[in-house]
């Protein structure tokens, strides 16, 4: 019995010598942008239930003043740097928000996990689509690898 312990033991070092580690992160712009979807897909913990997948993102004001206006999207685009190079990890995205009031639910946060890969930039941000969520206050996005916060962008929201 000891032999096949060891014997796995030493097949699972290469796998877990290759576990993936952030050597750094780092907000490229932020502010608001526009952007094409792509398409949609379900959610959970999303507050309207769906994620758009989107491409073609132009930032077009670097600002932290966000004005709560139907259409009006912004966030951050961001890269995360580590080894091995290219590897896919798990991050968690959350999005910290003053109330907003669904289905007589009350939610001041949502967070999410996704699929990144090390070393490309990408964008995390928010959409006014409905009215109900555009909410003034502090919007506080943060992404977080292995329990750890590595980024963190505050917007203020404001009525025009």
């Amino acid at each position: 019995m000891k032999r096949v312990f060891i014997i796995a033991a030493v097949f699972m070092l290469p796998i877990i010598s290759l576990a993936a580690e952030v050597t750094s992160a780092k907000i490229t712009d932020f502010g608001i942008y526009s952007r094409n979807t792509i398409d949609t897909e379900k959610l959970a913990g999303a507050p309207t239930g769906n994620r758009a997948n989107i491409d073609g993102i132009v930032f077009s004001e670097k600002t932290t003043r966000i004005p709560a206006k139907k259409d009006v999207r912004f966030g951050f685009r961001f890269v995360l740097d580590g080894t091995p190079s290219g590897s896919d990890i798990v991050i968690k995205r959350k999005v910290i928000h003053p109330p907003i009031t669904e289905d007589k639910q009350v939610f001041t946060a949502h967070e999410y996990e996704l699929t990144y890969t090390l070393g490309t930039e990408t964008v995390t941000g928010y959409a006014f689509g409905s009215a109900y969520l555009m909410v003034p206050g502090e919007w506080t996005f943060q992404i977080f690898f292995e329990g750890k916060k590595l980024l963190e962008q505050t917007f203020t929201v404001y009525k025009p």
